[in-house]
């Protein structure tokens, strides 16, 4: 378990890195946002299949007007023993952006049970607003509790149609 924890922390870091270096190195102006989450959120089941508040947010950031690409990434696991595997949706959403999709099955065996997810999108928003990754479990079966962890998100400001 160790192992897999040193392996998580290395690329949730290197994540978190190559953000602030595309943050402060290649974005317009060299603006950005990075944005880290260290606390473990429960991903819950939600019927919807687009996201809505059902969702789980496990993690969000606050952009000022301008266009921006952004990339989300976090790690998902089953919290326990499980008997059967689920699915974790999650969705990068922003607003005027088309949003970052992306899911990943966990299954109750050993190694199994952890997977990292990533999302990218651009957005050009006019009035500012808020980059959010939000995760659902997509079965009202798999009542299982599923954690999100080491959730970073970065955002990019480039030339666009805000005047960024």
């Amino acid at each position: 378990m160790r192992k897999w924890r040193l392996i998580v922390g290395l690329v949730a870091a290197a994540a978190i890195a190559t953000g602030v270096l595309a943050a402060t190195s290649f974005g317009a102006g060299g603006t950005g946002a990075v944005a880290s989450f260290t606390g473990r959120i429960k991903i819950e089941h939600s019927s919807n299949i687009t996201p809505t508040s059902a969702w789980s947010t496990v993690g969000q950031v606050s952009l000022p007007v301008g266009s921006w690409v952004i990339s989300a990434h976090t790690v998902v696991t089953l919290a326990g023993v499980a008997p059967e595997g689920t699915v974790v949706e999650c969705d990068l959403t922003a607003p005027d952006a088309v949003m970052g999709y992306t899911a990943t099955g966990l299954l109750p065996t050993k190694a199994n049970d952890v997977r990292d997810l990533s999302a990218q999108t651009v957005a050009d928003m006019p009035n500012g607003g808020t980059a959010a990754l939000v995760c659902r479990l997509n079965d009202r079966g798999d009542s299982k509790l599923v954690l999100a962890r080491g959730t970073s998100i970065i955002a990019t400001s480039v030339a666009g149609t805000s005047g960024a």
